[in-house]
């Protein structure tokens, strides 16, 4: 891989052109080389507590575990990701992203790019938090999908969701119970505070349309990492359900 430049240059209207155009000229190298790259910046040393690195890619990489394994490990540094026309790996952004503890955005060909990387720029000026811990009644609840451990990262002012799946014959009328999420804020680890959300469980539905939404998320998922096991613990409940109402 090649450095556009190896100290940053005053800001001006020269340096601009100067950046813009080397990349104009570098913008067809043959392929998408990542991980070495990612390697030298992830491992520099830090002169503030934080990095962000912003990756943009138009291709796809053949080493997406390898280059997962360096971005997850470096806890330090965030990275946010912009998938660029329809050629570019989803899986690779998205997972640059996630492990990264970071966003992505998809800019699709012959589409304006500044709105996605204005959204990027923002979000990776918003504190960032990680779920360090969940807990709730294991003699209610038999699943939460998606699993709140498994979220990378939340961004200030992001939306967390999930399924509760309630175990068969658990809930009497006027049930209720507290699922406490335990977060940090990102490079603050001795620093926690407790999120508590109230349930009532006389709002809960046997919803046939929402238990299959659900299965064919947990599927797709676990599919993607390939947990074959965990993928038939938790949705055999759910299709023997199904097919006791006749869902297709």
């Amino acid at each position: 891989f090649f450095f556009l430049m190896i100290r940053r240059p005053p800001r001006s209207t020269q340096s601009r052109s100067s950046a813009a155009s080397d990349v104009y000229k570098r913008q067809d190298m043959g392929g998408t080389e990542l991980l070495k790259p990612l390697i030298w910046i992830l491992t520099q040393q830090l002169k503030y507590s934080n990095r962000t690195v912003f990756v943009l890619s138009d291709g796809a990489v053949y080493n997406t575990k390898e280059i997962f394994q360096i971005v997850s490990s470096s806890k330090s540094s965030r990275v946010f990701s912009l998938g660029i026309g329809n050629g570019c790996s989803e899986t690779l952004i998205r997972g640059l992203a996630s492990y990264g503890r970071g966003k992505c955005e998809f800019v699709e060909d012959n589409v304006s790019v500044v709105e996605k990387v204005i959204y990027l720029l923002e979000a990776s000026l918003r504190p960032a938090f990680v779920i360090k811990n969940v807990e709730f009644d294991k003699n209610l609840v038999e699943y939460i999908y998606p699993n709140p451990l498994s979220q990378a990262c939340l961004v200030q002012n992001d939306k967390l969701a999930f399924a509760v799946l309630f175990k068969e014959n658990s809930l009497e009328p006027g049930t209720r119970t507290q699922i406490k999420v335990e977060l940090s804020r990102l490079g603050h680890d001795e620093v926690t505070f407790n999120h508590v959300l109230e349930i009532d469980t006389s709002h809960a539905q046997i919803s046939p349309v929402l238990h299959r939404n659900i299965i064919n998320t947990v599927i797709n998922d676990l599919q993607k990492t390939g947990e074959d096991s965990t993928l038939l613990k938790f949705t055999k409940p759910i299709y023997d359900f199904a097919l006791k109402k006749q869902i297709t």
